[in-house]
């Protein structure tokens, strides 16, 4: 059994494989909770027969000011969002540019549930993507490492 607690606006599956066609995905956030933190930064690159062939990026600006710890180990602060759009907008921009693909990324998880948590409150749709979990793949392929963070 998963120790990964699902996202219950989640339909896609975790798939331990490795793919030719997929994107990369990783966030940034105000803290570590979907439901009460926000996502500061989405950022995302595409790949075609393992080539990269596109790239996502925006800042998000969050409706809390950024936490200084949160700076300190992100490097965005309050400044740098001041002018950047709101999650409502780049959701729908980063969605456009994920279409279906398989969503890749490191305890991608964690992204997840903050792209499933703005998908659902703010347009009630579900994300249907599968997705790869790097961490999975080195946890059961790498077992001798021991960490894996």
């Amino acid at each position: 059994m998963s120790s990964v607690k699902r996202n219950r606006y989640i339909d896609g599956k975790l798939l331990l494989a490795y793919p030719d066609d997929y994107t990369v995905l990783d966030i940034e956030t105000t803290g570590l909770s979907p439901q009460n933190d926000y996502i500061t930064e989405i950022s995302a690159i595409k790949y075609r027969n393992n080539r990269r062939v596109d790239e996502f990026s925006s800042l998000v600006k969050p409706e809390l000011s950024i936490p200084y710890y949160i700076t300190r180990l992100t490097g965005i602060n309050d400044a740098m969002v001041a002018d950047a759009p709101a999650i409502d907008e780049v959701i729908l921009c980063f969605m456009d540019f994920l279409a279906d693909d398989i969503i890749a990324g490191y305890n991608v998880g964690f992204d997840l549930s903050f792209i499933a948590e703005n998908l659902a409150g703010h347009y009630a749709k579900r994300l249907a993507n599968d997705y790869v979990d790097v961490m999975k793949l080195a946890q059961n392929e790498l077992p001798f490492l021991g960490r894996y963070k």
